[in-house]
């Protein structure tokens, strides 16, 4: 065959090996799959692609479908206990009134119809979202009546049903592998599992940075008050009540908190990292009455892993076939730029407390939302004290009676529910005819096994006081430690 002849043949093999328009691309989706292999590989080729054509490369949907499911499973049972049993009675209708977040006292309590459909609006959606039927939609309306009780009533806030919240609100955007034919057969943007991980990453991360400071890593507090109050002895295990026992066990939460993600993004140090956080989470759900969260995170915590490890266990039915999928730069900014919104968001949110004077769990200004879990402690005693015109002073000797068990509990942690329970407390007095008093507040707290000091100041009226008020105008500045 003559030169020119070899040449007009090679062309006519090239020109019938290009994609036609709209077509995928299949060594580009072969090179793509190869490449997202393990995408938590640092020295994996998409790691040194560009931010944005990284978040927009399909993965394999396996490991997130699977997390749909076992958020819906865990999630179903949790809100079917809620459904049947006592918990909307013994958290919301045998409290005389309800304690607001801040910018969200709109919220009201619904009456118990409402309130148990709502349970079982969290029951069906749950169940929906395991099922895979209509789960996005499943999922927002899960979001909304999680959202709703996470709300209603800040007594009962927990950072636990915080990050339920967030990933139910994820799950409205994160797409389903047997539905975004866009990425291909079993593929999701890389962004949706990226995503995930990070809500995921976030209470571990802010958890260790609320750790660094001076109660936590030298004074082992709250763990050494802990660990003195408890029933060691009664075990045998006495050994606990040492300095050096909480010592060990503060540090020791301190870098798993710090490490735990580094280490679940490391291949090499993946499998020891989740036995290690799976043991955890299973001594929590001992020790600690937090319900079926323990068990959502030892699934949860498996979006870590390469995401195709259900197919290869056979967990996940079909095929892993992604597709070439060519975004314009304007959609491209605006999916990145939604990103960095929800990123920036959960980022900014948990370091609030620094724009308040104060130790942030002493005056709780910026507490809740940040993850700041298990790192203090309050105890002593709070009484309300009338004051008529004439200077009558009189101890409300029934003031505990108005207020649940929980609530009492969650008000010597917290001054704006002190604030709200002093405003409670005149509106009855008013109702029974009573006028021209103030209501002041005669605190005596140990915070983190510190000396009992003054928690409100009480030369302080509350009634003065509304919402839009910073705590630090009626409490007193905590003392240093001996």
């Amino acid at each position: 065959m003559s030169p020119s002849k070899r040449q007009k043949s090679s062309k006519k093999k090239k020109r019938s090996t290009a994609p036609g328009p709209g077509a995928t691309d299949s060594s580009t989706a072969n090179a793509t799959a190869s490449e997202q292999d393990d995408p938590n590989d640092p020295g994996s080729r998409s790691h040194t692609k560009g931010l944005s054509e990284h978040l927009f490369v399909p993965v394999d949907g396996a490991s997130t479908n699977l997390f749909r499911v076992v958020f819906g499973v865990v999630m179903g049972w949790s809100s079917l206990q809620i459904a049947l049993g006592d918990s909307i009675e013994n958290r919301f209708l045998i409290a005389k009134t309800q304690f607001k977040f801040s910018g969200f006292e709109w919220v009201t309590l619904l009456p118990e119809s409402g309130l148990r459909a709502a349970a079982w609006i969290l029951v069906f959606s749950a169940l929906g979202i395991a099922l895979g039927r209509f789960s996005r939609i499943c999922a927002g309306a899960f979001a909304v009546a999680y959202g709703y009780f996470l709300m209603v009533e800040k007594a009962h806030y927990n950072n636990h049903d915080y990050l339920i919240f967030l990933l139910a609100c994820l799950l409205v955007v994160v797409p389903e592998p047997r539905r975004s034919k866009a990425w291909g057969a079993g593929a999701i943007p890389g962004w949706a599992l990226w995503l995930l991980r990070f809500q995921i990453a976030v209470p571990y991360f802010f958890g260790a940075i609320a750790k660094i400071n001076w109660d936590w890593l030298v004074r082992a507090e709250p763990m050494t008050t802990w660990l003195r109050s408890g029933g060691a002895d009664d075990f045998g295990f006495a050994w606990l009540r040492s300095t050096a026992s909480a010592q060990f066990f503060s540090w020791s939460g301190f870098l798993l908190d710090l490490l735990v993600v580094p280490a679940l993004l490391w291949r090499r140090t993946r499998i020891p990292a989740y036995i290690l956080i799976t043991m955890f989470h299973l001594i929590n759900s001992q020790i600690f009455s937090i319900g079926v969260f323990p068990w959502l995170m030892i699934g949860a915590t498996t979006l870590f892993f390469d995401p195709s490890w259900p197919r290869r266990l056979k967990l996940a039915a079909g095929s892993f076939e992604p597709r070439t999928v060519r975004l314009g730069e304007t959609q491209r900014l605006v999916g990145t730029a939604l990103l960095a919104l929800w990123v920036g968001v959960q980022c900014l949110l948990p370091l609030r407390h620094w724009l308040y004077p104060g130790p942030v769990d002493w005056t709780e200004e910026g507490h809740t939302f940040a993850w700041r879990m298990k790192i203090r402690d309050k105890s002593g005693e709070l009484q309300f004290l009338l004051v008529e015109s004439d200077g009558t002073r009189t101890i409300v000797q029934d003031a505990e009676r108005m207020f649940t068990k929980v609530q009492r509990e969650m008000m010597r942690h917290d001054p704006q529910m002190i604030r709200q329970a002093a405003h409670y407390l005149a509106e009855r007095l008013e109702e029974a005819g009573r006028r021209g008093f103030e209501v002041r507040v005669l605190s005596s707290i140990s915070f983190n096994g510190r000396p009992r000091q003054q928690f409100i100041d009480p030369e302080s009226n509350l009634l003065s006081f509304d919402e839009n008020d910073s705590a630090r105008n009626w409490i007193v500045p905590l003392q240093p430690a001996p």
